[in-house]
């Protein structure tokens, strides 16, 4: 990994989100490959890629100390959140006061109506949501993995144009004013879009159209992106209530 950047994203939620979490996952491997040769290195990190044994102090400790050195923190939540997954916001929000990072996002998959939720259950997620507006944060929502792959895919290259993930390859950084690496592969999950390759127009996928502009991707249509958020940035979509 010489001369790579390197920068950790850790993703939290519970359990009943696991598929989304591996979408997320893949999402992040296809774009470290894209990356790769451009000299960046991206990492995620959760508690599955912890070992089960019994730890010195408590197994969230461990996963805390590793929230604390990532770069990037984001938290799905659906129909709860966990006394875990609190605690995990807890300790990424608080580092990111003392030092800037990690940025932080948070994403939010509407429960099914239909879908029964404990009292309890839904008390957390109105009690998160209100800590999230005290602290001038709202979260992203996002209907389905293929909509969470590109709202996170957009903010990887916002990350990336301003500088937050940097460019190194072999030899020397980027000459000055040097565009970004066009996007090579945008992969929704379930195959519902696949994109490879630069494309300058747009797809239209029969439910959505998926634009490619100045790298990055927008989605027209019945899935709006408004993006996730940093921690303190004064902004709410009108859609996210």
């Amino acid at each position: 990994m010489a001369g790579k950047t390197h920068t950790r994203i850790f993703i939290a939620s519970s359990f009943e989100l696991w598929e989304d979490r591996r979408s997320f996952h893949e999402l992040i491997m296809e774009q470290n490959n894209a990356w790769y040769e451009q000299g960046v290195f991206l990492q995620v990190i959760g508690w599955e890629h912890f070992r089960d044994s019994v730890s010195p102090t408590r197994l969230q400790d461990e996963y805390n100390k590793a929230i604390r050195a990532c770069d990037v923190f984001v938290l799905l939540f659906h129909s709860k959140v966990g006394q875990y997954s609190r605690e995990e916001f807890e300790v990424a929000y608080a580092q990111f006061q003392a030092t800037g990072k990690p940025l932080i996002y948070t994403y939010y998959k509407p429960a099914d109506p239909a879908k029964a939720v404990s009292d309890d259950d839904r008390r957390s997620v109105e009690a998160f949501k209100q800590r999230l507006k005290d602290i001038g944060h709202f979260e992203t929502r996002y209907e389905n993995l293929q909509e969470l792959q590109l709202k996170f895919l957009q903010q990887l290259y916002r990350l990336a144009k301003d500088g937050t993930i940097s460019f190194s390859p072999p030899g020397g950084a980027p000459a000055a004013g040097a565009s970004l690496p066009e996007i090579t592969a945008i992969r929704a999950d379930r195959g519902a879009v696949v994109i490879n390759g630069p494309n300058t127009g747009s797809i239209n996928t029969g439910q959505q159209t998926i634009v490619q502009t100045d790298g990055g991707a927008h989605i027209g249509g019945n899935v709006s992106i408004q993006g996730g958020h940093f921690i303190g940035r004064d902004h709410k979509p009108g859609s996210d209530e």
